[in-house]
């Protein structure tokens, strides 16, 4: 999730676990440690590109990078903050929770995280949250603020905080009654137009549960479709199709880069030959702009180059800002539009 949300998230964890024995202070320190396990961005400077997509949500959002930095910072808490008199097992609930709700959180997006690591780099990822979305942050940032306001022994403060984490609690329900139920209006539609596929991945669209995508796999492509809650017909899906072009699969067999690409979209891509590259898109997210599926909208858009002893490859992430058809201000709208069932 954005980083917000994860300061938040930590706070409130924070605040439910010690508020009551150190006041503010749990607020403060909570949402510190709910942001820690994203400063592996600081690696990226020195990675290469296909290796920050292993890197970034991998050992600092593991449960064993819980427990083990948990335990370290807990010793740190006690002896920094002697005056709170607080025993090492009451630090240490409150750094391993406020640790490992972060990487939980970010396991229900699309991106996925490897929460098993060192034993496994399998990535969870439940896909039923987008990495932003202001139906689950606000209470829980309403319910943290609202809290500063109450002294640490009013039983106010605590109700307000565990009703911002409840309702977003509530929510996240929500998105998975939301998935379940686009699922099935999505294999309809499938069916109905006698389209055939191997397998399929949906996730919502930017910053609500309402209006979804999905990536379906044929045999010779991809099949990709958007869906509202609110459309007046639940039948009429226009899917486009995105072939895979297997020849130039085949071209990049058993490269690592490749292949930590081809990992990180959990096989869900397209190549396509450019005069001087190969253009990589990651088709999980969906296109930013649902009207114009270009690889230019897709927020993983990646570019390959032979190196230059043609021994290998060259990765790099597409920094190319899409054009919106009319603008930001108009397309913003427009999708706003056509997340509550209006279209053209």
């Amino acid at each position: 999730m954005d980083s917000l949300t994860q300061l938040t998230l930590g706070a409130a964890v924070g605040e439910a676990v010690l508020g009551r024995k150190i006041g503010n202070k749990a607020i403060w320190l909570g949402g510190l440690f709910g942001t820690i396990p994203d400063l592996d961005v600081l690696l990226n400077f020195a990675l290469e590109t296909t290796m920050k997509l292993r890197v970034h949500r991998g050992y600092s959002h593991s449960i064993i990078f819980a427990v083990i930095f948990g335990a370290l910072a807990a010793w740190a808490l006690k002896k920094i903050f002697k005056k709170e008199k607080l025993p090492f097992n009451s630090w240490y609930l409150f750094t391993f929770l406020t640790l490992v709700t972060h990487p939980i959180l970010d396991s229900f997006t699309t991106y996925g995280t490897q929460l098993f690591l060192p034993f496994s780099d399998y990535r969870v990822g439940f896909n039923n949250i987008f990495v932003a979305d202001l139906f689950y942050t606000i209470p829980l940032l309403a319910g943290v603020v609202a809290a500063l306001f109450f002294l640490r022994n009013n039983t106010t403060r605590r109700l307000v905080n565990w009703l911002g984490i409840g309702i977003s609690s509530l929510y996240m329900l929500f998105t998975f009654g939301m998935k379940f139920y686009t699922n099935s209006v999505f294999e309809t539609n499938l069916a109905l137009q006698k389209i055939p596929y191997e397998r399929y991945t949906t996730s919502p669209t930017p910053l609500n549960a309402f209006f979804w995508g999905i990536t379906a796999e044929g045999k010779d492509g991809y099949w990709l479709g958007h869906y509202s809650i609110f459309d007046k017909q639940k039948n009429n899906i226009e899917f486009t199709f995105l072939k895979k072009e297997p020849d130039l699969r085949q071209r990049f067999v058993n490269n690592p880069k490749f292949e930590n690409l081809t990992w990180f979209s959990s096989d869900y891509y397209i190549l396509t030959q450019q005069p001087d590259r190969v253009d990589y898109v990651d088709l999980r997210f969906g296109p930013m702009d649902f009207d114009n599926i270009d690889r230019t909208t897709f927020p993983f858009y990646f570019k390959i180059k032979d190196s230059e002893n043609g021994n290998d490859i060259e990765v790099f992430e597409s920094r190319e800002v899409p054009e919106l058809d009319g603008g930001f201000k108009v397309y913003f709208n427009r999708y706003w539009a056509r997340v509550f069932g209006k279209v053209g």
